[in-house]
């Protein structure tokens, strides 16, 4: 989520990704399998071995970790963009945000309960309401249900840092919205695959996570009188569906490419 949406190259979902979907990921993990070499073997048996505590394995898995595990995925997240772009990739993630320290054009959605980010002060703020949810629903994934969100949020960081065009342009519909959401979905699906590569996390189960987590945010009522009366995560976002399409394409194209994102080595 973002407090202020621009219009994108739209990233179309490749006929692999769609596979992948359509199989249910066992065409996904034997993509990732395929060129894996990880500290617990190689090929699918090692990847779907793989658990939440291997991502962040010096930080615990429980509630309490949480902004300790925001810190070590928002590191991972960034030296993985900061080497393919060639610049440092930075991202101040904020937990549990102090209403008046965040920005007052982007103040009005705290009342999610869930993350998003700002352009106004280019941070993200997870707040505590959509920590405790991931916590109750995730338990001991809660490092896949975090890094979810940190991926994603890290997809619009990539997009000012790189300058995709429009991504400054104001007054864009639904639909321009939609695009650029979904191109922050395809880059997070880009850095899972890097990490399922490492043997860092288990793709289905990440994969899994990231549709639980979508659900749950699409899910969500919209807070009444604060200016987002008219708010509507699926117009601004897209379906779960089409948001996981995007998803698997990143994890399966494996580069900024396929996610139409501009500014990469060779463009």
């Amino acid at each position: 989520m973002t407090a202020s949406r621009s219009l994108i190259s739209a990233p179309l979902p490749s006929r692999l990704a769609r596979a992948a979907v359509t199989v249910g990921g066992t065409l996904l993990l034997a993509v990732l399998a395929g060129c894996t070499t990880t500290p617990v073997g190689t090929g699918t048996s090692a990847l779907t071995t793989v658990t939440p505590d291997r991502l962040c394995p010096e930080t615990g898995t429980a509630r309490q970790d949480a902004p300790a595990l925001t810190e070590c995925i928002s590191n991972k997240v960034s030296q993985y963009w900061s080497a393919q772009l060639g610049q440092q990739v930075e991202r101040l993630i904020v937990v549990a945000p102090d209403p008046r320290a965040v920005p007052e054009e982007c103040r009005a959605f705290l009342t999610f309960g869930t993350a998003f980010y700002c352009p106004i002060d280019a941070a993200a703020y997870i707040t505590e309401e959509a920590l405790d949810r991931d916590a109750l629903a995730f338990d001991e994934e809660l490092p896949y249900a975090i890094a979810s969100i940190v991926a994603h949020e890290f997809g619009h960081v990539v997009q000012y840092v790189v300058g995709q065009p429009g991504i400054n342009r104001s007054g864009q519909t639904d639909a321009q919205s939609r695009v650029f959401e979904q191109q922050a979905d395809c880059l997070a699906g880009v850095w899972v695959g890097h990490a399922a590569r490492l043997g860092q996390v288990n793709p289905l189960a990440f994969r899994a996570a990231f549709e639980q987590e979508l659900t749950i945010i699409h899910a969500l009522p919209v807070p009444q009188g604060v200016g987002l009366d008219d708010y509507d995560e699926t117009a601004t976002h897209g379906t779960v569906e089409e948001r996981m399409a995007a998803f698997d394409t990143g994890v399966v194209g494996g580069s900024g490419r396929a996610c139409n994102l501009v500014g990469l080595d060779g463009d």
